[in-house]
């Protein structure tokens, strides 16, 4: 076989040898010039009259440069490297490094074009920035606050959820969120990803959904709804004291159907539903535990110093109880006052 160019003999590419189809075929090319539009917010950029997303403008430009690369049938492997130099306001000289396998040949190319910028808003972000939304959830304790640690957990969640939800979700976004009424109010651009926002809260807090919508009006024929989520969280969360039918418990575990008491009596655990609970008097939280100095220990009780008059206190060992260290972790409200059992700490 022979190049039908120099008429060299060996193995041949399209009628020529490898020197001559490296020297006279095009493998790679792209326009001279390039626009590009991208939102000024978030560096998503529009492509046929819906807009991408990308991490940052040097993203958005090299994924509009892979759109428009046209390269030699047969070439596979493509791949470049990018480099913006800018040649004036919003307008950028892009300097291209290709690389790319035709059959057994490794193919290099290097390319300039120029590229045009101009900036506009997406139409997610300017549905967030102004406002919109399609759904609220609101966070209550029932007969009582949120603390700081159930807040600040909401909102990691919130960020969550609509992070993953943003590749199927174009309106998963927060619009805004309001500390109101001891909880706390979150406004989303999409009700989809509002309504599962709403049933994770919901699982995390052990916690009832009630839904509710408004009529907003009508698009496309249809009427459109504002929803709301409300979620009511349990009056008690994990660490709290309650009392139900003449017996203190500590809070050790709270799920969506159950929750896990440790009797203080006896060291044991006991597991109730919510509407259970919902009968029990609320006692309190850490604020109910004290460190009290051992006097003395037998085989059923420790005597201890009350850490408020400093009087003795002989109080029963619970199931498994030792004596650990100088002082022990004990429960005190009013005149009840009961070790607190040695167990590990609940996640």
């Amino acid at each position: 076989m022979y190049c039908v160019e120099c008429g060299s003999e060996g193995k041949l590419y399209e009628h020529l040898c490898e020197n001559c189809f490296m020297q006279k075929t095009n493998f790679f090319s792209v326009p001279k010039v390039l626009k590009i539009k991208i939102c000024s917010y978030c560096n998503a950029w529009e492509k046929s009259n819906h807009w991408e997303a990308s991490e940052t403008e040097e993203d958005a430009i090299k994924q509009l440069i892979k759109e428009q690369i046209n390269v030699k049938t047969g070439l596979q492997n493509l791949d470049f490297t990018l480099s913006l130099n800018p040649i004036k306001t919003n307008i950028y000289n892009a300097a291209l490094e290709l690389t790319g396998k035709f059959e057994d040949l490794s193919v290099f190319g290097v390319l300039n074009t120029e590229v045009r910028i101009s900036y506009s808003t997406c139409g997610r972000c300017s549905r967030q920035f102004g406002s919109y939304f399609e759904a609220k959830i609101q966070l209550r304790g029932t007969n009582r606050n949120l603390d700081n640690d159930e807040l600040e957990q909401a909102e990691q969640i919130v960020d969550s959820v609509l992070r993953q939800s943003e590749g199927s979700e174009s309106n998963a976004f927060l619009t805004k969120f309001e500390y109101i009424h001891g909880g706390e109010d979150f406004y989303i651009g999409s009700s989809t990803a509002a309504k599962q926002l709403a049933r994770r809260l919901a699982k995390e807090f052990a916690g009832t959904i009630k839904e509710s919508s408004t009529l907003m009006g009508r698009k496309d024929g249809k009427d459109t709804y504002r929803l709301t989520f409300m979620i009511r969280v349990p009056e008690y969360k994990r660490g709290d004291f309650i009392e139900l039918n003449n017996r203190i418990y500590q809070i050790r575990r709270i799920r969506i159907k159950q929750v896990v008491g440790l009797d203080l009596k006896t060291g044991a655990t006991q597991s109730f539903s919510h509407e259970t609970l919902s009968k029990s008097s609320f006692l309190g939280g850490p604020e109910l535990i004290y460190d009290a100095v051992v006097v003395m220990e037998t085989a059923r009780e420790v005597q201890v110093l009350d850490p408020e008059n400093y009087n003795t206190l002989d109080l029963i060992k619970p199931q498994n109880f030792k004596v650990k260290d100088e002082t022990v972790k004990i429960f005190k409200s009013q005149d009840r006052v009961f070790l607190l059992p040695n167990v590990k700490e609940d996640k």
